[in-house]
């Protein structure tokens, strides 16, 4: 797959004091590219005393390596050394002029912005599900079945590269560590009636568990 040109990006650098400039954008295949790995691990655990009930638990735990996506172009901008020579970005800027250096800046203006897929992150996701089931007889009057089902997800970490650390999402905005389904379903011969309520957990406001820093 060849490179492609998308549109205009916008962009701030720390060259240019906070200011916004729009730069032409590449992006494209990675011949270095490797595929996705996972590694998944699970221990169930089912109860059944009799016919009218059942009750499972299921530990697991989830690995994903070598996801695949692009660099944070803040961070490529912010730290260029970092990055050079990875084929998978390129930030091409003009030279430093008289007038970038009188403005405070420390690079040219950027020409040119080449970010390729490339593999970036690692996420380890770790929880437990509990899954409860009844069947009651009435006769007559058909079946009922409750269920509950409540899965907490104790972590839910990722790394934005290899070579950072995992950060803790679980609990944070758009994450919640537990999530249940409370369902009651009644069925006679052709008639089935079922209801169900959803419970999400309270998110922390904050996007990650990142400790704050601290300023002495």
């Amino acid at each position: 797959m060849p490179l492609c040109r998308s549109a205009i990006r916008s962009v701030a650098t720390p060259s240019q004091a906070g200011c916004s400039t729009s730069s032409p954008y590449q992006s494209g295949a990675n011949p270095d590219l490797k595929p996705e790995t996972a590694k998944s691990y699970t221990l169930g655990l089912a109860w059944e005393p009799s016919s009218s009930f059942l009750a499972t638990v299921d530990l697991w735990q989830i690995k994903r390596v070598n996801e695949i996506g692009t660099y944070d172009l803040d961070k490529v901008l912010s730290d260029p050394g970092r990055y050079a020579g990875d084929p998978a970005v390129a930030i091409t800027r003009a030279d430093l002029t008289a007038a970038d250096k009188a403005a405070g800046a420390v690079a040219g203006e950027i020409t040119n912005i080449k970010m390729l897929l490339t593999n970036v992150a690692v996420t380890q996701i770790r929880g437990v599900d509990l899954k409860l089931t009844g069947r009651i007889n009435m006769g007559d009057y058909g079946t009922l079945q409750p269920t509950l089902n409540v899965s907490h997800m104790q972590s839910f970490k990722n790394a934005p590269s290899p070579t950072d650390d995992l950060i803790e999402y679980a609990g944070t905005r758009g994450t919640p560590s537990v999530q249940a389904n409370l369902g009651l379903a009644w069925k006679k011969a052709a008639y089935a009636l079922s209801a169900d309520t959803v419970f999400v957990s309270k998110m922390a406001s904050v996007a990650d568990r990142t400790p704050p820093c601290m300023v002495w």
